[in-house]
């Protein structure tokens, strides 16, 4: 085959920061999740804050020893995401993962590793997110079978000053059955946890698909529903452009 003459283009060459220009955002999806990457995306869309995404294995089942052994796997899943000059916050899509490893310890490590580069979980975002909103009482929906992790899960919210007026689980095994729990189960669930007195349902879970669900409720129930998925891009949005955390929900209408 005669090669094909290739001239060099006329064109000026400028260059600028290339995409985020108000931040780059790496998440950490974990491998069986198919939801928390679409509906962080969606959320960032037209912020100029960037997203790539790094995925690491999931455990069969979820458990403090099964989640307590993905440490390495963490770390090596970051490895991948952006230079550390090019990347501003690492989020880790799930909450029960960071609370296993210890969201302090996470946080040390990748400053650690990553200079500069800011943490969030959707556990603290959440946290962030509602003391922003001004939320007091929280009814918490949670979906892990593993007790241990619900029980970690209530106290460490009640740790950070919020009563609980009403938790449950749906007992689900892992990131599969989360993720293909139907809409119509979730809005059941949802539904049962809008009938605590609460001013926020908290759902942690990045690997449901709670907003897609909430949208079928009426306005009253689906405005006090914080997914986990929001609350990590709403904060991650804040530090990767280094912007307060009321601003960013100004924007987004709360």
């Amino acid at each position: 085959m005669t090669e094909q003459p290739i001239s060099s283009s006329a064109a000026t060459k400028i260059f600028d920061g290339g995409p985020g220009p108000e931040g780059r955002v790496g998440l950490i999806v974990l491998a069986d999740d198919p939801v928390a990457e679409s509906e962080i995306a969606a959320c960032l869309a037209g912020t100029g804050i960037s997203l790539s995404v790094g995925r690491m294995p999931t455990p069969v089942n979820y458990s403090h020893e099964t989640l307590k052994t993905l440490e390495p796997s963490v770390l090596q899943a970051m490895s991948t995401l952006l230079p550390a000059d090019r990347l501003s916050t690492v989020a880790l899509c799930c909450s029960a993962l960071a609370g296993s490893l210890g969201r302090a310890h996470l946080a040390e490590r990748i400053a650690s590793d990553r200079p500069g580069v800011t943490f969030s979980d959707p556990g603290q975002a959440a946290i962030e997110v509602m003391r922003a909103r001004g939320s007091r009482k929280i009814s918490l929906l949670l979906t892990p079978e593993d007790d241990g992790i619900n029980q970690a899960a209530a106290k460490f919210y009640a740790s950070q000053g919020f009563s609980i007026s009403w938790v449950a689980s749906l007992a689900l095994k892992n990131d599969l059955e989360m993720s293909t729990l139907s809409i119509d189960s979730i809005c059941d669930a949802l539904t049962g946890a809008a009938a605590a007195d609460a001013d926020t349902i908290l759902v942690p879970c990045t690997a449901m698909r709670t907003w897609e669900a909430a949208k079928r409720l009426d306005h009253a129930t689906s405005s006090r529903i914080l997914t986990g998925n929001r609350a990590l891009a709403l904060h991650a949005q804040s530090l990767a452009s280094k912007k307060p955390l009321r601003e960013i929900l100004a924007k987004h209408g709360g």
